[in-house]
């Protein structure tokens, strides 16, 4: 197997826990969202190591540029888009929605913001209800994101879609 394959597997099972904590009513969103985030980070990386086994799979920062490997005449057909122009105009309308999820990662933002930002797995130090700061708990927090992910015919729920058809249908390409 290779490196590549094997972040496509892993991906492909996080995904499924991220549904599968989804669905249950009551558990905190933080962790549906973790898993999503590293689903997607998982197989945007074994995107990338399919097309360059060298490519450095350590850093965090890769949906932002998952555009470009996937920006193929073959992946396009793959996929079942009827053309380039209608695959170019989902991919680039999904950029915003997976930017934010990539954020849900606190490791993708360097320094100081790290503490301050909201995000799935650390508190931050953000403002209580009276304006005062005070630390934050990711399983307190209502993402706004979950809202974005589950609503009809926005680019949230598209962005899932598109991830499960990457999930279903990739697979020759990264083997």
């Amino acid at each position: 197997m290779t490196k590549a394959h094997a972040f496509f597997r892993q991906a492909a099972s996080d995904f499924r826990v991220f549904e599968l904590l989804l669905s249950q009513p009551g558990l905190p969103q933080c962790h549906a969202l973790h898993y999503l985030q590293m689903a997607s980070e998982k197989l945007a990386k074994a995107i990338f190591l399919a097309g360059d086994p060298s490519f450095n799979y350590r850093r965090h920062a890769v949906l932002r540029n998952l555009h470009q490997p996937l920006r193929r005449q073959d992946v396009c057909r793959m996929l079942g888009f009827g053309s380039m122009k209608q695959y170019e105009a989902t991919l680039n309308g999904l950029r915003p929605v997976l930017d934010q999820i990539e954020h849900l990662c606190p490791a993708v933002d360097d320094g100081a913001a790290a503490d301050t930002t909201p995000n799935v797995e650390y508190p931050w130090l953000g403002r209580d209800g009276q304006a005062g700061l005070t630390w934050l708990v990711p399983a307190d927090h209502q993402f706004e994101l979950v809202a974005e992910l589950l609503k009809p015919r926005h680019a949230g729920l598209t962005a899932l879609q598109f991830i499960a058809l990457l999930l279903e249908r990739l697979s020759p390409i990264i083997e």
